[in-house]
């Protein structure tokens, strides 16, 4: 389900019966799938038993422990919309190599906004920011953490090259 979106629009047939799905259906089911997979996992007792229904013998495991936060990804501003509004916050992507701190100012901006207007606090949300092109590269990682950290990036991913250097070392590196 990590794959949810335009793309996916095909991928739904099984799910709906065959049926189209458009663009704002494929948000509705996913959040649908969520709500029954919380009840399933035993988190919520909560289900939309009007649209879903399962058989009460299902085994849904492993059951994580505790709640599992949802990043909104994408840099659309519906995205960003949905990342405030419905997530525990966005998942964006940047190059190394083209790190953009004004788009992730305005992307936390939007999804800050987005959460105020849902009724949320946007302080409980978290960016999370997947740095493509980083392997090898935590030198120059380490030194866009202040920028990353000012312009509201809470997490960040970085590649690993698992061929080469020494991934232990580049976490010392990092976590220094």
């Amino acid at each position: 389900m990590s794959d949810v979106g335009k793309a996916w629009t095909g991928r739904a047939a099984p799910l709906t019966g065959g049926r189209p799905l458009p663009v704002p259906g494929i948000a509705v089911l996913l959040w649908l799938l969520l709500a029954a997979a919380a009840v399933l996992w035993g988190l919520s007792s909560d289900m939309p038993a009007e649209i879903l229904s399962y058989q009460e013998d299902i085994v849904f495991s492993p059951t994580p422990v505790g709640t599992l936060p949802l990043y909104v990804g994408g840099h659309s501003e519906i995205a960003l919309r949905r990342a405030g509004a419905l997530g525990d916050g966005w998942l964006g992507q940047q190059s190394l190599d083209a790190i953009d701190t004004h788009e992730l100012e305005a992307a936390h901006a939007a999804i800050t906004v987005a959460a105020a207007d849902a009724g949320r606090d946007p302080a409980t949300l978290r960016i999370v920011l997947r740095l493509v092109d980083s392997a090898g590269r935590s030198d120059e990682v380490a030194r866009t953490l202040p920028a990353l950290e000012a312009a509201g990036v809470s997490e960040v991913i970085v590649d690993l090259d698992w061929d080469a250097g020494d991934p232990a070392a580049d976490y010392a590196e990092l976590s220094a």
